[in-house]
């Protein structure tokens, strides 16, 4: 047995030497040809990005679910807000004493739940078209309004929306939204490439943090409805305009 483990360790100190010793013979008789590989990518002149969750497989993307939110389908944009969740405050008595209601979550494909998110995709870096960067703001043009009688609103209320970005983009504080436009997401020159993701909800390894169902809520959209301003049987909408635009 101790004739036998001294052999094998000759052996492995003679494969050391020779590997050290770096030396590769090449044959008179090889044949050695070199080739190369190439790509060449062309500018970019369409935008087909498609809302997807961060995070998820590429080759089984999970996108919004049907009727969450709404988005900008035109191919020729290269700057565009390719989606953005509608929020839902839920269904509550009226308030007599002044009450802050939570946006609830919107289903994925996938039957997730997350808080309401949005997406922004700017491919012009891959044009002609140099990238200097966007904003991102949002208005109303009424406070929510019942949709059977046009007299009836919620006198005073106050839409609050806090965003966390995905990205390098720059989330604002917490933005009150009004008929003035405010911004909130925005991105300098040379940053917000590609696809940026928006969230009124929280972030955790570059992903949106799930919940639990369909009648989770986020305190990162909130709607503040002053007592005695609401009627009982009426909803209440409305339109939340989104201006992407290009920095000058």
């Amino acid at each position: 047995m101790k004739r036998n483990k001294i052999m094998m360790a000759s052996a492995l100190g003679l494969l050391a030497a020779t590997t050290l010793s770096g030396a590769l013979t090449t044959f008179a008789d090889d044949s050695i040809v070199d080739t190369k590989g190439k790509v060449e990518f062309t500018e970019v002149t369409e935008n087909n990005t498609d809302p997807q969750l961060p995070g998820t497989d590429p080759a089984n993307p999970e996108g919004p679910g049907a009727g969450t939110g709404e988005g900008d389908g035109d191919i020729t944009k290269l700057l565009r807000l390719d989606y953005i969740s509608n929020l839902d405050f839920g269904t509550h008595p009226a308030p007599a004493t002044t009450t802050i209601y939570k946006a609830k979550s919107v289903v994925t494909s996938a039957n997730n739940y997350v808080a309401p998110w949005l997406q922004v995709s700017d491919l012009r870096y891959q044009s002609a078209t140099p990238a200097t960067g966007w904003n991102l703001k949002v208005q109303w043009n009424d406070v929510p309004t019942s949709t059977s009688d046009a007299t009836k609103k919620l006198t005073g209320a106050k839409l609050q929306l806090k965003a966390a970005a995905i990205g390098d983009a720059t989330a604002s504080s917490v933005v009150t939204v009004s008929s003035q436009a405010a911004t909130v997401l925005s991105a300098g020159t040379d940053t917000g490439k590609n696809v940026t993701y928006g969230t009124f909800g929280a972030v955790s390894d570059g992903k949106f943090t799930l919940l639990d169902s369909a009648d989770s809520t986020t305190e990162a959209a909130t709607l503040e409805v002053i007592g005695g301003s609401a009627d009982a049987g009426q909803t209440y909408e409305s339109t939340l305009t989104w201006t992407l635009s290009a920095q000058p």
